[in-house]
């Protein structure tokens, strides 16, 4: 009986589990910038009060970080107009989730596939592979 085509169909997943874990990664990536998008956005329109207004009494001996410099490195080249970039941002959020959730599950396919085909390997011919320890 010829492996050939056993071994050609295991390398063919592998290929493919590997392929859908790269593109889980550059999902995962990309719903991470759109989160920071739409927090930076946010922080854009909605500066907290400065610090030490109410805590001042408190902490005569500290200054707080100075709140001009801090607001303009939090907004950077934001406005507050960013915020309007928000429920497009959240849009495009929820269909990277989305297609997320659909690689993710084909992942899961293709690995209980190779795993059922190296088990029926195994079952098939147990001295032709060496023990894993």
């Amino acid at each position: 009986m010829s492996t050939r085509p056993l071994l050609d169909d295991t390398e063919s997943l592998r290929a493919r589990r590997r392929a859908l874990r790269a593109e889980m990664n550059r999902v995962q990536h990309w719903r991470r910038l759109l989160r920071a998008r739409i927090d930076l956005s946010v922080s854009a329109a909605l500066i907290p009060d400065r610090l030490g207004l109410v805590a001042s009494g408190a902490l005569s001996d500290v200054a707080p970080p100075d709140h001009v410099r801090m607001t303009t490195l939090v907004r950077g080249d934001l406005s507050a107009s960013a915020v309007l970039d928000i429920e497009e941002l959240r849009d495009l959020e929820s269909d990277v989730q989305e297609y997320g959730r659909r690689v993710r599950s084909e992942l899961e396919r293709v690995t209980e596939q190779l795993v059922q085909r190296l088990t029926d390997d195994l079952a098939r011919a147990p001295g032709r592979l060496s023990p894993l320890f």
